[in-house]
């Protein structure tokens, strides 16, 4: 089964998307599925290899982005 594979335009598109779309998420700064859902739709002209984007692995790549952050800002 193919793993998703992500490059730096896929992540930068993603993150581009999530942020001007910030007014649609929670607190703790997570979405709704519609806009993980949405967002996999954005970046899916950029698909390069590895399993198609979706929803679900959007919203892992957003959960691992977002912790990285707060983990550097805690070691600064």
């Amino acid at each position: 089964m193919p793993r998703v594979k992500w490059t730096d335009c896929e992540t930068n598109a993603l993150m581009d998307y999530l942020y001007e779309h910030c007014s649609e998420g929670a607190q703790g700064g997570n979405f709704k599925d519609i806009t993980y859902n949405a967002a996999a739709m954005h970046i899916q002209p950029l698909y390069v290899s590895g399993k198609p984007k979706d929803g679900k692995s959007i919203k892992t790549k957003w959960n691992v982005v977002s912790l990285l952050y707060w983990i550097s800002q805690i070691i600064g």
